[in-house]
């Protein structure tokens, strides 16, 4: 760890008045009620023993299997800021030594406890926050909160990381060697933020599917509702079936997934009805509209905003994109997603029409109003290279929410302002996984042990992305590949139905042409092909 990211850990446990020794055992957890540690204040301890289910933002509950110390702390940078937070400590001879913070993802305003569990099976101390709220659409939380906005954009995130560390270091009686950060969606953009703008708080991130360009992403949105609205734009899931299929086709990819998406630029017109319309081939306006997807949003002068979905990503689309067909649009991902932003964020509930907003208008004023609080484009992460710090990424080709590529645009933005890829690769790893869905799932290998979704078979440096990043920072030996898994029905206890590389960018995972396709070890990390 670097003498400049050591201080800066000192600087927050020393303001708690708290010495970085390490005795043998911890302290008693419920010492810690009512204690202030810089702006935060613990409201709530308790001594867990296991079995402990605790509710979460997935439809499960998470059940916990080790004994920890929960804390729940409160801070309040401003004065309508209400940031709760948790705190899960371990015994004292249980702990790693290292703290692993996360954030949830969307606007939930809820504690993220699936990736606690996870950290504290591992060792770590760990937290979450709720991000400055509870709900989930801004409509129950922002509009005339803009302090509220800003805990939800950035703030939460960084002051929790400061209050856990200086729970942890009363605790323990020191403070945490290793401090590390798991967030997908907008908890990925959360990561990517940090950092951007606090390069000290953590000395390794996991930014899943980071949420990186909001403003850019509503734009987005409104382009691809726009796009399916007209008669006869909007298609069929039969149709899109057959356009995956002709895409995976064309581009050499097997068991419908694409080795490497980015390398196919198949053009939907090869797929335009010679006569009457049919399921096997896509009408005018069905080809102008797939078109447009593929592109993302552009301004006047043609000059792209956001990127658009990948080719192979088809069959997302019906949920993401298209709607049913006497509503196309209505009631999907994008239409969601813009809507009820563009509602409570952007226009201050005053009445607009969908049809007539302009979705490079829509950009220009959502970076304006809300981009110092929601987006984080800098490009420039110098000071977090400097202090030591590294950061593990990951994206689905298929994801519905987050188009992969807005997310390799970000990371090549980063190579060239840096000096190039090789620069950031010694600090900053891309991983793209095809046919994972947002954040975890699809029809691809995505059991990485990420943050949200199922984890890896195994929990070392080989399958578990966290295991990965620790190595890293730890050991100083980088990924150059992490094995995903698929299980059979998606389903662990069922075993593994098939394994592949996810290779460092600009890398692609090549089947060497023996053995089994489902099989890691048949595959090699080689460099992109042409596009086909």
């Amino acid at each position: 760890m670097s003498a400049k990211r050591t201080g800066a850990c000192l600087a927050c446990i020393a303001a708690a008045g708290i010495t970085m020794s390490m005795p043998a055992t911890a302290a008693d957890c419920q010492s810690l009620s009512g204690k202030r540690f810089g702006g935060a204040l613990v409201v709530e301890t308790n001594n867990i023993k296991p079995p402990f289910v605790t509710a979460s933002m997935a439809p499960q509950g998470v059940t916990v299997t080790s004994p920890f110390c929960r804390v729940r702390g409160l801070i309040r940078p401003t004065a309508d800021s209400t940031i709760y937070f948790e705190v899960w400590m371990p015994p004292a001879d249980a702990w790693n030594g290292n703290y692993q913070g996360n954030a949830p993802g969307g606007y939930a305003g809820s504690m993220f406890y699936e990736p606690m569990e996870r950290a504290l099976r591992a060792g770590y101390a760990t937290s979450t926050t709720d991000n400055g709220h509870t709900g989930s659409e801004p409509s129950e939380w922002a509009a005339g909160h803009p302090e509220k906005f800003a805990d939800w954009g950035w703030r939460a995130v960084h002051e929790t990381a400061l209050a856990a560390k200086a729970v942890i270091a009363a605790y323990y009686g020191g403070g945490p060697k290793y401090s590390y950060f798991i967030g997908c969606s907008k908890g990925g953009g959360s990561a990517i933020m940090e950092a951007q703008r606090f390069p000290t708080d953590y000395d390794g991130l996991i930014a899943g599917a980071m949420g990186w360009n909001l403003s850019a992403r509503l734009a987005m949105y409104l382009w691809t509702i726009q796009a399916v609205q007209p008669p006869g734009a909007c298609v069929s899931p039969a149709k899109l079936a057959m356009l995956h299929d002709s895409v995976i086709a064309a581009c050499g990819g097997n068991d419908g997934i694409l080795d490497d998406p980015g390398a196919c630029t198949f053009d939907p017109g090869r797929l335009l009805c010679k006569g009457a319309d049919a399921d096997a081939c896509l009408s005018p306006q069905q080809v102008a509209s797939v078109r447009k997807i593929y592109a993302g949003p552009v301004d006047a002068s043609g000059a792209s905003i956001y990127p658009g979905y990948a080719r192979g990503s088809e069959l997302n689309w019906s949920r993401a994109i298209m709607g049913a067909a006497e509503k196309p649009g209505v009631g999907t991902i994008s239409y969601k997603g813009f809507t009820n932003r563009a509602r409570d964020l952007l226009f201050d509930n005053q009445e607009w029409k969908l049809e007539t907003l302009v979705p490079a208008e829509v950009y220009r004023l959502a970076r304006t109003k809300l981009g110092m609080d929601w987006d984080a484009p800098d490009t420039d992460l110098h000071a977090f290279k400097a202090a030591g710090g590294k950061i593990i990424g990951y994206q689905g080709w298929s994801d519905d929410a987050v188009p992969p590529d807005g997310t390799l645009r970000y990371y090549d933005q980063v190579a060239e302002r840096m000096g190039g890829v090789d620069k950031v690769r010694s600090f900053y790893r891309l991983f793209m996984a095809p046919g994972m869905d947002h954040c975890s799932g699809g029809i691809g290998a995505s059991a990485i042990g990420g943050a949200y979704g199922q984890t890896a078979p195994v929990r070392d440096a080989g399958h578990d992305v966290a295991a990965a990043l620790a190595r890293w920072v730890e050991q100083g030996q980088a990924p150059e590949q992490i094995v995903a898994t698929r299980y059979r029905d998606h389903d662990p206890a069922k075993g593994i139905a098939l394994q592949r590389p996810l290779c460092a960018h600009p890398a692609v995972a090549r089947h060497t042409g023996r053995g089994n396709r489902n099989e890691a070890e048949n595959w090699v990390c080689a460099a992109p092909t042409r596009s086909k």
